[in-house]
Order: structure tokens, then C-alpha cells, then sequence
């Protein structure tokens, strides 16, 4: 038994229920994955698509920075370009705020920075130097 579009078009605009007129039959069951393609489905369709499969580029990414590394990259960044704000800064080396804040909150901690009158965070160095 075929199901037929045009007829339950039809029927929903006569006002039928579509639940009750929809034989159970005529709904299409869902492929299955056959057992021996199943392990083997994601790596063998990015194979196909001429793409690292998921685990091969996990391996390739870059490692993790840690709070020092972020904490050297904001007073680079600071001493680069001058006094920026905790968002300013976020946005500048891609970060979301909570990096940024945090890396400020270790060179602050550290006596590397200090604020202007603005609130921006300064290089120690550059705030003495002015």
C-alpha cells in the first residue's frame, strides 16, 4: 500500500485529521545501518568528502594555552599596542572575556600592570615611563 501525497494534500485541505487517515503501513521505516558499515560510517564519509577524519584533526590542533601563556600575551599585547580595556583586549586577540579578565587579574596580581584614569590596564613599565 502506497501512500499518496495528492490524496492527503487533498484531504488536509477538506479539513480531515491526518492522524487517523495515515495507515501506519505508508510511513517509511528509517534504513538501517547495516552492522559492519556502523563503525566505520563517519571516517568512511569524510573519506569520501577528501577530509581528515574527526579524531585525525583533533590530534592536529595546537595545544592548549595555559593562564601564564595568556597572561604573557595580554602584556605583550599591552606593551604593543598601549592601554586598552578588558574588552578591547578580549576582542583584539580573539578571546572571550573571561580570558581576557582572567589573564589581566594574573598580570595585576603579578605587579605587571596597573589601571589610567580611564580604567584601561597599562604595562607597569609604560605607566612609569610616562
Amino acid at each position: 500500500m502506497a501512500f499518496d501525497v495528492r490524496a492527503a494534500l487533498a484531504e488536509i485541505r477538506a479539513g480531515a485529521d491526518m492522524r487517523s487517515a495515515t495507515p501506519l503501513a505508508a510511513i517509511p521505516a528509517k534504513p538501517a545501518i547495516p552492522a559492519a558499515n556502523a563503525p566505520g560510517l563517519a571516517c568512511g564519509v569524510a573519506e569520501i568528502a577528501g577530509i581528515a577524519p574527526p579524531n585525525a584533526r583533533m590530534q592536529k590542533r595546537a595545544p592548549i594555552a595555559t593562564p601564564e601563556d595568556d597572561a604573557a600575551t595580554l602584556a605583550e599585547a599591552l606593551r604593543l599596542h598601549g592601554p586598552m580595556t578588558q574588552g578591547v583586549a578580549a576582542r583584539a586577540l580573539s578571546w572571550g572575556a573571561t580570558r581576557a579578565w582572567q589573564a589581566e587579574a594574573m598580570l595585576r596580581a603579578a605587579g605587571a600592570v596597573t589601571f589610567d584614569g580611564c580604567g584601561r590596564a597599562v604595562a607597569a613599565k609604560q605607566a612609569r615611563d610616562v
